[in-house]
Protein backbone atom coordinates (compact mmCIF):
# COMPACT_ATOMS: atom_id res chain seq x y z
CA UNK A 1 0.00 0.00 0.00
CA UNK A 2 1.66 3.38 -0.83
CA UNK A 3 1.24 6.22 1.61
CA UNK A 4 1.64 9.61 0.29
CA UNK A 5 1.38 12.97 2.22
CA UNK A 6 1.36 16.49 0.38
CA UNK A 7 0.67 20.19 2.83
CA UNK A 8 -1.14 22.25 1.21
CA UNK A 9 -0.77 25.48 3.24
CA UNK A 10 -4.02 26.93 1.71
CA UNK A 11 -6.19 24.42 3.22
CA UNK A 12 -8.35 25.55 6.41
CA UNK A 13 -9.03 21.95 7.38
CA UNK A 14 -6.98 18.66 6.76
CA UNK A 15 -8.06 16.44 4.72
CA UNK A 16 -7.71 12.64 3.80
CA UNK A 17 -8.28 11.35 0.35
CA UNK A 18 -8.07 7.89 0.02
CA UNK A 19 -7.60 5.95 -3.30
CA UNK A 20 -8.50 2.62 -3.99
CA UNK A 21 -9.51 0.09 -6.20
CA UNK A 22 -12.28 -1.28 -4.66
CA UNK A 23 -13.17 -0.75 -0.27
CA UNK A 24 -12.21 -4.22 1.48
CA UNK A 25 -11.71 -4.34 4.64
CA UNK A 26 -8.06 -2.59 5.45
CA UNK A 27 -9.80 0.38 3.49
CA UNK A 28 -12.94 0.48 5.90
CA UNK A 29 -10.35 0.22 9.24
CA UNK A 30 -8.31 2.90 7.22
CA UNK A 31 -11.38 5.53 6.85
CA UNK A 32 -13.12 4.31 10.68
CA UNK A 33 -9.70 4.81 11.94
CA UNK A 34 -9.44 8.72 11.14
CA UNK A 35 -13.32 9.52 11.12
CA UNK A 36 -12.81 7.96 14.92
CA UNK A 37 -9.25 8.84 16.52
CA UNK A 38 -10.48 11.39 18.05
CA UNK A 39 -13.19 9.68 20.12
CA UNK A 40 -12.57 8.95 23.47
CA UNK A 41 -14.16 6.44 26.11
CA UNK A 42 -15.58 7.20 29.40
CA UNK A 43 -15.54 4.46 32.16
CA UNK A 44 -15.83 4.06 35.66
CA UNK A 45 -13.47 2.60 38.61
CA UNK A 46 -13.82 2.95 41.86
CA UNK A 47 -16.47 6.10 41.23
CA UNK A 48 -13.96 7.99 39.57
CA UNK A 49 -14.57 8.47 36.02
CA UNK A 50 -11.69 7.77 33.56
CA UNK A 51 -11.57 8.72 29.62
CA UNK A 52 -9.51 5.87 27.92
CA UNK A 53 -8.90 5.49 23.95
CA UNK A 54 -10.94 2.78 22.23
CA UNK A 55 -7.75 1.45 20.88
CA UNK A 56 -6.98 0.41 24.16
CA UNK A 57 -9.85 -2.01 24.92
CA UNK A 58 -9.72 -5.40 23.98
CA UNK A 59 -13.11 -6.41 24.22
CA UNK A 60 -16.46 -5.13 25.82
CA UNK A 61 -18.93 -7.55 27.28
CA UNK A 62 -21.89 -7.44 28.46
CA UNK A 63 -23.21 -9.34 31.55
CA UNK A 64 -26.65 -8.62 34.03
CA UNK A 65 -27.07 -5.44 31.76
CA UNK A 66 -24.22 -3.73 32.91
CA UNK A 67 -21.63 -3.53 30.19
CA UNK A 68 -17.88 -4.13 31.52
CA UNK A 69 -14.82 -2.79 29.18
CA UNK A 70 -11.53 -4.91 29.35
CA UNK A 71 -8.22 -3.63 28.97
CA UNK A 72 -4.75 -5.22 28.95
CA UNK A 73 -4.72 -5.57 32.35
CA UNK A 74 -7.98 -3.84 33.97
CA UNK A 75 -11.87 -4.45 33.61
CA UNK A 76 -13.87 -0.98 34.00
CA UNK A 77 -17.75 -0.62 33.64
CA UNK A 78 -19.53 1.12 30.87
CA UNK A 79 -22.40 3.47 30.87
CA UNK A 80 -22.99 2.73 27.16
CA UNK A 81 -24.91 -0.48 25.78
CA UNK A 82 -23.35 -2.55 23.64
CA UNK A 83 -25.88 -1.34 20.65
CA UNK A 84 -24.46 2.01 21.45
CA UNK A 85 -20.84 1.15 21.11
CA UNK A 86 -21.20 -1.20 18.33
CA UNK A 87 -22.29 2.12 16.35
CA UNK A 88 -20.23 4.69 18.05
CA UNK A 89 -16.90 2.66 17.60
CA UNK A 90 -18.24 0.72 14.48
CA UNK A 91 -14.71 2.58 12.67
CA UNK A 92 -12.20 1.12 14.80
CA UNK A 93 -11.43 -3.07 14.35
CA UNK A 94 -14.51 -3.96 16.44
CA UNK A 95 -16.63 -6.65 15.52
CA UNK A 96 -19.92 -7.83 17.04
CA UNK A 97 -18.58 -11.80 18.42
CA UNK A 98 -21.93 -12.99 20.05
CA UNK A 99 -24.64 -10.77 21.51
CA UNK A 100 -22.81 -10.33 24.61
CA UNK A 101 -19.23 -9.48 23.56
CA UNK A 102 -17.86 -7.13 20.61
CA UNK A 103 -14.18 -8.02 20.28
CA UNK A 104 -10.88 -5.53 19.10
CA UNK A 105 -10.01 -7.47 16.27
CA UNK A 106 -6.29 -5.23 16.44
CA UNK A 107 -6.35 -8.17 19.43
CA UNK A 108 -6.96 -11.86 18.10
CA UNK A 109 -3.68 -13.53 17.97
CA UNK A 110 -5.48 -16.89 17.16
CA UNK A 111 -8.33 -18.14 15.27
CA UNK A 112 -9.93 -21.76 16.22
CA UNK A 113 -12.17 -23.26 14.62
CA UNK A 114 -14.81 -25.45 16.84
CA UNK A 115 -16.68 -28.66 16.60
CA UNK A 116 -20.37 -26.52 16.15
CA UNK A 117 -19.18 -24.08 13.86
CA UNK A 118 -18.22 -21.41 15.87
CA UNK A 119 -14.80 -19.79 16.19
CA UNK A 120 -12.45 -19.87 19.24
CA UNK A 121 -10.65 -16.56 19.28
CA UNK A 122 -7.39 -16.84 21.74
CA UNK A 123 -6.82 -12.56 22.26
CA UNK A 124 -2.70 -11.53 22.78
CA UNK A 125 -3.50 -11.42 27.07
CA UNK A 126 -4.43 -15.12 26.48
CA UNK A 127 -8.33 -14.17 27.02
CA UNK A 128 -10.68 -16.89 24.86
CA UNK A 129 -13.41 -15.50 22.91
CA UNK A 130 -16.38 -17.70 20.95
CA UNK A 131 -17.53 -15.76 17.65
CA UNK A 132 -20.72 -17.20 16.74
CA UNK A 133 -21.29 -18.97 13.45
CA UNK A 134 -23.75 -16.61 12.34
CA UNK A 135 -21.50 -13.49 12.72
CA UNK A 136 -18.00 -15.41 11.21
CA UNK A 137 -18.58 -14.23 7.49
CA UNK A 138 -18.66 -10.78 8.64
CA UNK A 139 -15.45 -11.69 10.49
CA UNK A 140 -13.89 -13.12 7.98
CA UNK A 141 -14.66 -10.03 5.54
CA UNK A 142 -13.18 -7.83 8.15
CA UNK A 143 -10.27 -9.24 9.01
CA UNK A 144 -9.62 -10.53 4.82
CA UNK A 145 -10.36 -13.88 5.23
CA UNK A 146 -12.95 -13.33 2.35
Amino acid sequence: MKVTVKNQEEFEEDEVVIYCSVENGKIKKIKGFVENMDYKLWVTSNEENIMVDPDEVYYFESVDKRTFVYLKEMILECPLRLYEIELKYKGFSFFRATKSTIVNTKYIRKVVPMINRNLMVTLKNKEKLIISRRNIKEFKILIGWE
